[in-house]
């Protein structure tokens, strides 16, 4: 059901985009945080660092989301923050 599940997930989608894994390859499910950390990851990389861009798509504050760079180890070296 689990592999289904991660299959379902990725039909339709144009070649490139990226996956988030559902399950490891032992059959044990990928944590809440390593999913977080995956999609924030791609999103900075994504949106070149813009931190508020990054807050905005993801829907969460920007103060949220310095917080969630400090505790998941995906620290900036120097904050960007798009104004306009």
């Amino acid at each position: 059901m689990s592999d289904l599940l991660q299959l379902d997930l990725q039909k339709g989608l144009p070649p490139g985009i990226p996956t988030i894994r559902l399950v490891n390859d032992d059959g044990t499910l990928v944590s809440l945080e390593e999913m977080e950390k995956a999609v924030i990851g791609h999103a900075i990389r994504h949106l070149h660092g813009h931190v508020s861009e990054v807050a905005r798509q993801l829907q969460i504050g920007r103060s949220t989301l310095y917080r969630k760079l400090e505790q998941l180890g995906l620290h900036q070296k120097k904050p960007r923050v798009r104004s306009g």
